[in-house]
């Protein structure tokens, strides 16, 4: 629901059905990977449909440094350390509506 409109196991539109892409969220992440963001996506969608999304995000202009595929629903965490050195926050962390498009909105500033 942040890339693609969501698709489910149970109900239609299902994963095996095609993607939807969320523009404005697709041109905010082509944004930061252009700046030097480092992309990685998670989905619950499962590993059998690893080479359809990852085709898709390629084809979308994305290019994921990840894909970790079979996440289940639920909390999930972003754990990362911090240093002095390093003088931007290490790790960022958001949740946002499903299928909505205001990726852009979230992380204005995450430079």
């Amino acid at each position: 629901g942040v890339v693609f409109k969501n698709h489910s196991r149970y109900f239609a539109p299902f994963w095996d059905e095609p993607d939807e892409p969320i523009a404005a969220n697709v041109e905010t992440l082509r944004n930061w990977a252009a700046d030097g963001a480092q992309i990685i996506f998670m989905t619950a969608r499962p590993e059998a449909h690893r080479a359809r999304t990852e085709s898709t995000l390629r084809q979308l202009g994305l290019e994921p440094h990840a894909l970790v595929m079979d996440c289940r629903h639920g909390r999930r965490f972003l754990v990362n350390d911090h240093a002095a050195t390093n003088p931007a926050p290490s790790a960022v962390a958001i949740s946002m509506d499903r299928d909505s498009a205001t990726l852009g909105d979230q992380l204005r500033d995450w430079r």
